[in-house]
């Protein structure tokens, strides 16, 4: 005669969704490790913040790479109103409130995609101090961007100087760069 298999140990997956009992809420639903409950708060929260209209990829990836609706008020503390795709991009790239703060103590007013160009670049106001020492000053987000890109350093500028060419713009410099002159 045939025996019963023995039941499945608690841990292995059943092989179909219907066959799951309902689980109990987490008791501590506002981890971050934790799924959101089975009303979605993570929704509503992030529709209290001002995020609505995501679509299901949208939704996941916020969730993925972390945008709370905390991260999302600050953001918008900050004067920043991104589309859903840009908070996931500025999560993405570790832009944080005190970021933003560090470059406008700078003097600028970044706009998201500056502040997501700024990061990916790896722009960070020791560069920008570091450039303004080596006399390379008052350049736009954009013009500190292209130099990074491009590698301008304060010992590329010492070098070039170094030759007895003084008082070079970005552009010269850049030119040089483009020419491998250095």
């Amino acid at each position: 005669p045939l025996r019963p298999s023995a039941p499945l140990p608690p841990s292995a997956p059943l092989a179909s969704s219907a066959q799951q009992p309902p689980q109990a809420p987490s008791s501590d639903a506002s981890s971050p490790d934790q799924p959101s409950s089975p009303g979605g708060s993570y929704i509503e929260e992030l529709h209290s913040a001002g995020l609505k209209d995501f679509t299901v990829d949208q939704l996941i990836a916020l969730k993925i790479q972390g945008v709370t609706p905390e991260y999302v008020r600050r953001m918008q503390d900050a004067g920043f109103h991104p589309t859903i795709d840009q908070f996931i991009t500025m999560r993405i790239q570790r832009i944080t409130p005190e970021y933003v703060r560090d470059m406008r103590s700078l003097g600028f007013q970044p706009s998201v995609d500056q502040l997501i160009a700024m990061r990916i670049q790896r722009v960070t106001p020791e560069y920008i101090h570091s450039l303004e020492s080596a006399g390379l000053a008052h350049l736009t987000i954009d013009q500190y961007i292209a130099a990074k890109v491009q590698d301008i350093t304060p010992e590329f500028i010492a070098k070039v100087r170094s030759h007895g060419f003084t008082n070079l713009t970005l552009d010269q410099l850049l030119a040089l760069k483009f020419a491998r002159v250095f």
